[in-house]
């Protein structure tokens, strides 16, 4: 393997270096990833996390582990059942996002059981209002945290979700 480097020197005292040679002709690890990657079937990038958690069989991630909890995450007493699913739904998709400070996946059932007893009695939600229903908690605990890059306080959320009589 020859690797030729020449420097070439202007008038106004600046340079440019000029590389000639094959730097992969002898490096075939490198040679043998790039081959692999190339050989890769394209990949689904939907997020269906049903389709994406592993067979009981197999080990999973803590990720993979607590999204599927959430998945299933109980309702607690006195707390509508789509409240619960938006806000367990919007924790899964923050936990993939790569966001600064987010809690460890064994305490995740605190940080929802903290989200939702924070979130609930502060607003007069209505599963179907634009402005306070499923769909408005859902994106607003979304864009709290897009918007920051860090995991969402409850304050910051509620802070998005106007106050609206009914």
């Amino acid at each position: 393997m020859k690797i030729d480097c020449k420097i070439i020197f202007n008038q106004k005292g600046s340079y440019t270096k000029l590389v000639t040679g094959s730097p992969l002709t002898n490096h075939n690890y490198l040679k043998r990833v790039l081959e692999t990657i190339s050989l890769l079937p394209t990949v689904n990038t939907s997020l269906n996390v049903p389709q994406m958690v592993p067979n009981s069989g197999q080990k999973q991630s803590k990720t993979a582990q607590t999204i599927a909890f959430l998945k299933q995450y109980p309702s607690p007493d006195g707390i509508e059942d789509w409240f619960t699913r938006a806000v367990c739904n919007a924790v899964a998709e923050l936990m993939i996002i790569g966001l600064e400070g987010v809690p460890a996946a064994d305490t995740m059932p605190l940080v929802v059981e903290r989200f939702i007893h924070a979130l609930w009695p502060k607003r007069d939600w209505k599963e179907a209002h634009p402005y306070t229903g499923a769909k408005r908690l859902y994106r607003s605990i979304i864009e709290t945290a897009e918007s920051g890059q860090r995991w969402p306080l409850p304050k910051d959320i509620l802070a998005s979700i106007p106050k609206v009589k009914m």
